[in-house]
């Protein structure tokens, strides 16, 4: 009977064990969907995108160097798809929503790519969405000046069409290699 009920006790440590693995494996998982503005002022979702190819920067319009290069990257990588761009959704999320209004990222994308959509939204939705993407963000400087700097991710996340992250490229990659990423991602032509 003592047996019995130890056995039964070490049955259900291993049981829990493995539930709270598996809820661990789960919520481990980096990506996830998120709705955030676009750059004309409108509610956007991850989910807007399923069916395409999503290349996600995160960044802010007044960063000097970092932002401006990963995004021509973006430019360059759609150019190289040539027709096959229009499967692919670039995003930009800003993580400065102080400057960073609709009408200053509009502005700022277009001097980029007409399919690069600018996304913000409120401080606490984007450290979630940062979490999630394992990344972060901070800001050095006055805040309550303009001439803050923010220190972000300078990676480019690479999510299929069912909005599942599928790599993590680092800054600095070579546009060509990330076209062979998103090829392998796409209908053959």
């Amino acid at each position: 009977m003592k047996s019995s009920r130890y056995q039964h006790l070490l049955l259900s440590l291993i049981v829990g064990s493995l539930l709270y693995q598996s809820a661990m494996a789960i919520s481990s998982e980096p990506g996830g969907d998120f709705t955030l503005t676009d750059h004309l002022g409108e509610a956007w979702s991850l989910q807007n995108a399923r069916g395409k190819v999503v290349l996600l920067v995160f960044g802010y319009t007044s960063c000097p160097d970092v932002c401006p290069t990963s995004l021509l990257t973006v430019q360059q990588v759609l150019g190289a798809l040539g027709e096959q761009a229009d499967s692919v959704q670039p995003l930009f999320v800003s993580v400065d929503p102080k400057r960073d209004t609709p009408a200053v990222m509009k502005n700022y994308l277009g001097y980029f790519h007409p399919s690069i959509i600018g996304l913000s939204g409120e401080l606490s939705m984007l450290k979630n969405i940062s979490q999630h993407y394992r990344t972060s963000f901070g800001y050095s400087g006055d805040t309550d000046s303009s001439s803050y700097v923010v220190d972000h991710s300078s990676s480019l996340y690479v999510i299929n069409d069912q909005g599942e992250l599928t790599n993590i490229i680092p800054y600095g990659t070579p546009a060509d290699i990330i076209v062979d990423s998103v090829k392998r991602l796409l209908p053959p032509e």
